[in-house]
């Protein structure tokens, strides 16, 4: 089943994500910290969600000496009560995206971004997949990106010499 999941903050869409950039600039400074999303429906009930939440944050303070942060990501509340929570590995599924052509009441026209998960073949473990099977989705994210295998094959290349004058 394809799903939605506006609002939960789930594979690439944590680089882009104000809510898990505040969470992962606490990590950096030692504050114990956690991000949760809420994914969207038509009913939002963010009184359970934070039901939720505060129960994950009962584990957050674990994370200090660890530099990480949590990313906690809470399905659609208006189909029932999630079935649990999954500790898992932030995703890398592409969006199929879709830019909607609209005109503005001023005439000005605008495009809108939307899109929907592509199908999740191979990666039944990760966050979208916990998010899509109903499962409130723990993931502990770090604040440095590097790819520490690739840097170190980059550093055996021959690099041009850069000029000394512009």
């Amino acid at each position: 089943m394809q799903r939605h999941q506006s609002g939960a903050n789930t594979g690439i869409n944590v680089l882009y994500s104000g809510t898990v950039a505040a969470a992962v600039e606490a990590a950096f400074f030692g504050v114990p910290a956690m991000a949760v999303s809420l994914e969207l429906s038509t009913e939002l009930d963010f009184h359970k969600a934070a039901q939720i939440a505060r129960s994950c944050s009962k584990v957050s303070p674990r994370c200090r000496r660890c530099g990480s942060c949590l990313n906690v990501n809470i399905p659609a509340l208006d189909c029932g009560w999630p079935r649990g929570v999954r500790v898992c590995p932030q995703g890398v599924v592409l969006m199929d995206e879709v830019y909607t052509r609209q005109v503005a009441a001023g005439g000005q026209t605008v495009y809108s971004l939307d899109g929907r998960m592509a199908a999740l073949h191979g990666t039944a473990d990760c966050d979208q997949a916990g998010i899509g099977e109903r499962f409130v989705t723990v993931t502990p994210l770090r604040f440095d990106l590097t790819d520490h295998a690739i840097m170190e094959r980059l550093s055996t290349w021959n690099w041009p010499e850069m000029p000394t004058t512009p």
